[in-house]
């Protein structure tokens, strides 16, 4: 969106998931203390736009408490939030109905596996560089390509997963690590020592792979 520009559906739609990203993060004061003032004002225009008024409302609310109201009303504000955005499917169906995902084609069981990997290699790509440019709506729909592609491999069995590993030496360290972790599940020694070669790169992709590890490591983690 250009400065001064009128925000457009996609705009709205995408300030509203960043913002609500965040809530589920760290709370309601948390997007507040985070969000530039303009995106702020754009998120609480989208929720408007989308039909969640009372989500609007206590983004607005917080962000005109003073500090020293911060503390007694936090909690307040981050139940209210919980009582107007329920869920995330609710926020989800509303953003489709202004943000129409594009149409995914062919189903992912009637892809070969060679296409699957294909695809999970573009969402995982374009999963990086939606978040790293805060799309985060878009950076969502990608996820959900990606996730969709490996359990479709995942089914077919390992030698159909074993496919994804000439991903671990992609050009693009997104789609390295998006690889690394899922082969933590039927490769575990290729994908650790590609997350532990991330660690020491620059960029949001090495504390991702330093989490991934420590989940795996601690018997946390869990795929899609």
């Amino acid at each position: 969106m250009s400065r001064g520009s009128k925000p457009t559906p996609k705009d709205l739609a995408s300030a509203v998931w960043m913002a609500h990203g965040l809530v589920m993060n760290g709370g309601v004061l948390h997007a507040v203390e985070v969000l530039k003032p303009a995106e702020l004002d754009t998120a609480i225009a989208g929720y408007d736009y989308l039909g969640f008024a009372g989500a609007a409302g206590v983004l607005l609310r917080a962000k005109k408490l003073d500090d020293s109201e911060k503390d007694a009303e936090e909690a307040r504000l981050d139940r209210e939030y919980a009582t107007a955005v329920p869920d995330d499917a609710s926020l989800e169906s509303a953003m489709d109905r202004v943000d129409p995902p594009p149409e995914s084609g062919v189903g992912a069981q009637d892809e070969s596996d060679e296409a699957l990997v294909e695809t999970y290699r573009v969402a995982a790509s374009d999963h990086g560089r939606a978040n790293a440019s805060g799309d985060y709506r878009a950076g969502n729909r990608a996820h959900t390509r990606l996730a969709l592609a490996y359990r479709t491999l995942r089914a077919r069995g390992p030698d159909s997963q074993a496919k994804l590993l000439h991903l671990l030496r992609d050009r693009d360290v997104g789609v390295q690590g998006w690889a690394a972790a899922h082969a933590l599940e039927f490769s575990p020694a290729a994908g650790e020592a590609v997350l532990v070669e991330l660690t020491s790169k620059p960029g949001p992709v090495a504390f991702s792979a330093k989490m991934t590890l420590q989940e795996w490591r601690a018997g946390r983690l869990r795929f899609p």
